[in-house]
């Protein structure tokens, strides 16, 4: 028995080539693209799962501030409860040179000890807590020291670090991954970067919150009692030590929601996802494998008709309902395993594409990995049910009455139902399809808004203490260049870290603001357009001890003549228009410029023309001829994109999974025109006899696909409008959801839909009405 279904369903698979090849194509393209989400999904999820204590670690936060002074380390170290291990962060470039060659390091962590105690981190060669406990030790990651040293054993090497102090290389760890939150080059002990910096005090001052603290508490430990019976004792611990200090109630956030939560005051140095993104891939991934599975039902219970003699034959035969859902079943299954073996070889092909998108490294190791294994067995399993249960119980509910009658062969039974599937695959396409669009218009209009500020023909760097300390040399052989329009300090550029400071009012207000210290020369290389007041002028010695706010302080603040307001003991001498300082995924927030050059260790420029490479190479040939130093240069404008490549990525991503989902629905359509051109062959065939146009033919054909279409549009603008509408409440400031958006999306999708059917309709109007009518 079991011999005459496999040789009975290889028939049937041979037989019916066009649907076979519709069937595995888009059943296979769904589970490929399933798969390759999957593995994206996976990898997102597992982030940081690598620390051993992975479970008990917490990052210390005060609301949406994530950093804490370091004076508070001691505190927590001796009183918290439960606590296991605390380790102070602090992340920092550093420029490093050997024999001569110099280098930038971008990621380099300034930690203590206990950081191996909350972190896992692989030392391949060498010692790492001796590079954290003792001063003037780093060590690298296998990466930077190969790129440093190359062959050479760079274990106990010398490094300059800073063009000033000597570190000896005692470690190599392994390469911190994507799965990780932190990205790190290079380690050292936190007490070096008190030296580097030369300002021992301010490591010690409760008013510089600079340092990210992790802690890792005893097994089982319930955070949110542990820090809420910490709170009141830090308080009374700090009250003795600075007594001005207000109350704080910190909080502690897993490592698993450090990576999906960004919603900061300030950059946290931190690798990150999105959610909602993790979400909408998912979604859509899920979305894609279901019309993949309606396509086989919908071809398979459509073909129903043609089989109904073989089902007639084997009941005559003796054959109960139980053996027929078993061979349905099974020919399903032989299908769905071909269509995973496909699907395997796409995933292959498509992985390394998808990681260049995503920015990932995803692999898909099938034979190294048991779990991936098990989940494709699961997977066959479950597809084989889905696609094959109803057909089989549908087929073989077949009366043998009925078939011999030839009831079943008009192929009319399961007409509703796959009505209904090809409305549902409608519905699900024309909604990818409409967010696709929505997403596109999001991100054009994040890049194209007026930022309140001059992006373009600007570029900027930052400098080290040598630079900084002839900055006036500096500035007068840059401007000496003809295409360099302006030159400005500033601590921050839009898009880059700003400061947030708290201070009092003249009338005893605590105010909180992001400040950015400049020189005069910063706020008109930007552009920015003064509402009232003026610019610094370095004429005046009281302007040294002034503010210059945005209209977002004002109105935060309720200020009605800002000018006749001071902060801190600092009067307010202008204010300027708002401008997005920081991603248009949050609202402009109030904001001040201050007059104080020791905190601007940036250096902005501002040029003419197209003189993009020139000005580069004029930047990094002055700092050259100044001290030796390489510097990086950086385009102001590459530096606003780069808040949204994630956005840009999820686009480009959710353009491609709604392609494939227009694709697979295609195919389905394909398969269902097909068959019920053939079903009414004779059909055309006597109404061209009798006079009927092609055009006639066509319309008799059409009228139901626009109702299905009609029907399925509306169903996916409800759809559509809610989910959407929800994204869009991630960006402060965001596109209207515009009809517009909605009829292009049903216009794309039927006229993709309406070419298909009309070309194989008008293919059957064009045939000879002698074939179809020639055995009548």
């Amino acid at each position: 028995m079991l011999g005459s279904y496999v040789k009975i369903g290889y028939r049937n698979l041979l037989k019916n080539k066009l649907f076979t090849v519709l069937n595995l194509l888009g059943l296979s393209v769904g589970i490929a693209a399933f798969m390759i989400v999957s593995l994206y999904v996976f990898s997102e999820l597992s982030v940081d799962r690598f620390n051993k204590h992975y479970h008990d670690i917490y990052r210390i936060e005060v609301g949406n501030w994530f950093t804490i002074p370091a004076p508070a380390v001691p505190i927590l170290r001796e009183h918290m409860a439960g606590l296991e291990a605390i380790a102070a962060v602090e992340k920092s470039g550093i420029s490093v040179s050997y024999e001569g060659k110099e280098r930038y390091v971008g990621d380099a962590l300034f930690v203590e000890p206990d950081f191996f105690d909350v972190f896992t981190i692989n030392i391949i060669r060498g010692n790492g807590r001796e590079a954290l406990a003792e001063p003037d030790k780093i060590i690298l990651s296998e990466s930077e020291a190969k790129r440093i040293f190359g062959l050479e054993d760079p274990i106990g090497k010398l490094l300059t670090v800073n063009k000033i102090f000597t570190y000896t290389v005692t470690g190599i760890f392994e390469d911190f991954t994507d799965k990780s939150i932190l990205q790190c080059q290079a380690l050292s002990a936190f007490s070096n970067r008190k030296t580097i910096t030369g300002r021992e005090d301010f490591y010690e001052s409760w008013s510089n919150w600079n340092y990210q603290g992790y802690v890792r508490l005893t097994k089982g430990s319930d955070p949110k009692s542990v820090i809420e019976s910490f709170n009141p004792t830090f308080n009374t611990e700090v009250a003795k030590q600075d007594e001005e200090r207000s109350e704080v109630n910190f909080s502690l956030r897993s490592l698993f929601d450090i990576y999906f939560y960004d919603n900061l005051n300030k950059d946290d140095f931190c690798n990150h996802g999105n959610k909602l993104y993790l979400i909408l891939f998912s979604t859509s991934a899920i979305l894609i494998l279901l019309i993949a599975i309606i396509n086989f039902i919908n071809l398979s219970t459509a073909r129903s008709g043609l089989r109904a003699g073989e089902i007639g034959i084997r009941k005559v035969c003796g054959a109960d309902r139980i053996d027929l859902i078993k061979q349905f079943l099974g020919e399903s299954f032989f299908m769905t395993v071909i269509s995973f073996l496909i699907a395997i070889a796409l995933t292959e092909i498509f992985l390394p594409f998808f990681n260049q998108i995503v920015q990932k490294k995803l692999t898909f190791d099938l034979f190294s990995n048991p779990l991936i294994v098990f989940f494709l067995i699961v997977g066959i399993i479950k597809i084989t049910i889905l696609t094959g249960l109803y057909p089989a119980f549908y087929m073989s509910s077949f009366k043998l009455i009925a078939i011999m009658k030839k009831e079943n062969f008009r192929g009319k039974r399961g007409l509703r139902s796959r009505r209904f599937l090809m409305i549902l695959q409608f519905v699900i396409s024309t909604t990818l399809l409409f967010g696709t669009i929505v997403i596109y218009a999001q991100m054009r209009y994040m890049l194209n808004k007026d930022l309140g500020y001059d992006k373009e023909q600007i570029v900027y760097l930052y400098l080290d203490e040598e630079l900084r300390n002839k900055a006036d040399v500096l500035k007068q052989k840059l401007l000496s260049h003809s295409i360099i329009k302006e030159a400005a300090f500033a601590h921050s550029v839009p898009g880059n870290f700003v400061m947030e400071w708290g201070r009092e009012t003249d009338k005893e207000q605590h105010v909180s603001f992001f400040c950015s210290p400049c020189d005069e020369n910063y706020i008109p290389l930007l552009n920015l357009t003064f509402v009232a007041g003026r610019n610094f002028d370095p004429r005046l010695e009281s302007d040294k001890e002034a503010y210059i706010v945005n209209e977002a302080f004002v109105k935060k603040h309720n200020m009605e003549n800002p000018l006749e307001e001071s902060i801190g003991g600092k009067k307010i001498i202008g204010v300027v228009k708002d401008f997005a300082f920081q991603s248009l995924h949050n609202p402009i927030k109030p904001m001040a410029f201050v007059y104080f050059f020791d905190w601007s260790w940036m250096y902005a420029v501002k040029f003419s023309g197209d003189n993009d490479k020139l000005v580069k190479e004029i930047i990094k040939d002055t700092c050259r001829e100044i001290n030796g130093s390489e510097v990086g240069v950086s385009y102001l404008e590459d530096n606003i994109k780069h808040l949204y490549m994630k956005d840009r990525l999820f686009s480009k991503t959710f353009t491609i999974l709604s392609a494939l989902a227009i694709f697979i629905s295609i195919l389905g359509l394909v398969g269902l025109i097909s068959f019920e051109a053939g079903r009414r062959f004779k059909e055309i065939g006597i109404r061209k006899v009798l006079g009927a146009s092609v055009l006639q033919i066509f319309h008799i054909f059409n009228k139901e696909l626009f109702v299905l279409l009609g029907i399925s549009s509306i169903i996916a603008w409800i759809c559509g409008y809610f989910i959407f509408t929800d994204w869009l409440q991630n960006f402060a400031f965001r596109i209207d959801l515009s009809w517009k958006y909605f009829l292009l999306a049903t216009l794309i999708t039927g006229f993709v839909s309406l070419l298909t059917f009309s070309l194989l309709v008008i293919k059957s109007a064009n045939s000879n009405p002698v074939e179809a009518l020639k055995y009548e």
